[in-house]
């Protein structure tokens, strides 16, 4: 329906983590319905 591009900009991908890989972070905040949010170089996740 909303073809593989939804919800991506076409930005290239200048963040600092990489799909798959497991990363160690503190919870620094919830986010609205509970989920954890944390920030890798200033990245938020």
């Amino acid at each position: 329906m909303f073809g593989s591009n939804y919800g991506r900009d076409d930005r290239s991908n200048n963040s600092p983590i990489n799909e798959g890989e497991e990363y160690d972070v503190k919870i620094e905040d919830l986010g609205r319905d509970g989920d954890g949010i944390t920030r890798i170089e200033g990245f938020v996740v």
